[in-house]
């Protein structure tokens, strides 16, 4: 059986890898993949043997689960790490792999378990890239998920983790760069989301076998981008309404209550004069009409740009208080 006649030199591929928490073991156990013509078969079978050493059979599990994830077997990926937990519940990876399964389910707690499994395998493996911007890719899409708007404290924290990612690998990892897009979105800085999305597009390479999964992936996130501005451009437009709208509503009470104080002014000089002599009764309602004028000035400095008219106006009416008290006597 072709299997059987490899499989001693896969185990011993697997022996050699780098140790998991290097920076080269992510694209090592990558490539080694890359190579086998089977390699959903072959790694199970591996794994299968309890009489290998742990890492050998760690490492078929990692490829295994990669394999999975790649095809978005995400039921068959639940199940796996279930089944390993037990044994390999320790090794610094798994933290990834608990991540991985509490995302694919889909739900917005799930996604939160899965930026805490993310954030404890970043704090023990701070210097391999891969562990850093799952980090950040998955705060990002819990940022996108979750009603609340993210704090501007949580949005930097997953900027800096994704920063850390591309400066990590020299900024060649496309990906990174889409996910940075996604970041800067969030923090409305679309312009610059733009920037990344389309370095992502540029950096990706052509020959790669997700080259086109990845393209559609980047596109889309483009279009996200678009939409997310204008759905921002669309809330300062509701709360700018919104706030004409409470200061509109301030300013018709603010009016109510003035012409209710003018009508009890007016009723109250109308009585007045009725009951004076009829030079005073005339120097009662200029004063009045006056007053009225002054006060109705006062209130359209509040509303009115068209200063001109209203200082004419509050011109009259301190002319109608004023004037009677000079030549009325």
């Amino acid at each position: 059986m072709w299997i059987s006649r490899h499989h001693a030199d896969v185990i011993k591929r697997l022996r050699s890898l780098p140790g998991q928490t290097t920076p080269e073991f992510p694209g090592a156990i990558r490539a080694l993949i890359e190579d086998l013509p089977d390699p959903e078969n072959i790694l199970s079978q591996v794994l299968s043997r309890d009489r290998l050493d742990r890492q050998v059979r760690f490492c078929a599990l990692y490829g295994l689960l990669l394999r999975l994830r790649r095809e978005e077997r995400h039921t068959e990926y639940e199940h796996v790490v279930a089944r390993y937990g037990k044994q390999f519940d320790r090794e610094p990876y798994f933290a990834t792999f608990r991540a991985i399964a509490e995302r694919n389910r889909g739900d917005v707690e799930s996604l939160r378990k899965a930026v805490r499994f993310s954030r404890q395998a970043a704090n023990d493996m701070p210097d391999v890239a891969g562990v850093v911007h799952q980090l950040a890719v998955f705060m990002a899409e819990y940022f996108e998920r979750k009603l609340d708007p993210a704090s501007k404290t949580e949005v930097a924290e997953a900027e800096r983790h994704v920063d850390k990612a591309i400066i990590l690998t020299d900024g060649h990892i496309a990906h990174y760069h889409e996910t940075k897009a996604r970041i800067l979105a969030i923090r409305r800085d679309f312009d610059s989301a733009r920037v990344s999305i389309t370095r992502a597009i540029e950096l990706e390479p052509r020959s790669g076998r997700d080259y086109y999964r990845r393209l559609t992936q980047y596109q889309t996130t483009r279009t996200r981008i678009d939409l997310m501005e204008q759905q921002s451009r669309w809330n300062d437009m509701q709360e700018t309404s919104r706030r004409e709208l409470v200061e509109f509503r301030a300013q018709q009470l603010q009016l109510l209550g003035l012409l209710a104080a003018v009508v009890a002014l007016i009723a109250t000089g109308g009585n007045i004069a009725s009951q004076s002599k009829p030079s005073d009764a005339i120097v009662l309602i200029e004063v009045m009409a006056g007053a009225v004028v002054i006060v109705f000035s006062a209130f359209s400095l509040m509303t009115s740009r068209s200063w001109g008219r209203i200082l004419v106006s509050f011109a009259a009416g301190i002319a109608l208080v004023v004037v009677p008290h000079i030549f009325g006597r």
